[in-house]
């Protein structure tokens, strides 16, 4: 062997192990590149699942809070109605209690009407009574005065 075949080697040598080398880092270069893609694609994959999944979880939430507003506008609807019906019952006891007041207030009136009259009656009547009286008082007086003077009349004839 000579220095021809042992320089021919070693640069056989060296040329294996520049390409070995040139190989192994486009290889790994490879690897690493696929390594990234793969890891690209899983974090893609990741923020992909993330938005549909925030997706769903933002409809979830719309969805409760739709069933929510519906469940307190449906209390509130329940709650409104209940209190037009007890307002409705208040006010028809409060109308009942005002018929029945007018009620009374006419009879009242009725009342007090008839007893003007009998009062303007008895008044009426006591004037007659007065005037009545007066008329008595009158009558005895002048029959008194009569008695007296038919008393005296007889005591003269009879002395």
């Amino acid at each position: 062997m000579g220095a021809n075949t042992i320089i021919l080697i070693i640069f056989a040598l060296l040329a294996t192990f520049g390409v070995g080398y040139a190989v192994g880092f486009f290889v790994r270069k490879s690897i690493a590149e696929a390594k990234i893609n793969g890891a690209t694609n899983h974090a893609n994959q990741i923020i992909e699942d993330a938005k549909r999944d925030s997706e769903t979880i933002k409809k979830e939430a719309l969805l409760e809070a739709k069933d929510e507003i519906f469940n307190i506008r449906t209390d509130a609807e329940n709650e409104i109605r209940d209190r037009r019906s007890e307002l409705q019952k208040s006010e028809n006891r409060l109308m009942q209690k005002e018929e029945n007041l007018d009620r009374k207030d006419e009879g009242l009136s009725k009342r007090e009407s008839v007893l003007e009259r009998k009062e303007e009656s008895l008044v009426l009547k006591q004037q007659q009574i007065e005037e009545m009286e007066s008329k008595i008082e009158a009558l005895i007086a002048a029959q008194q005065e009569e008695l007296e003077t038919m008393v005296a009349d007889l005591q003269k004839k009879l002395e």
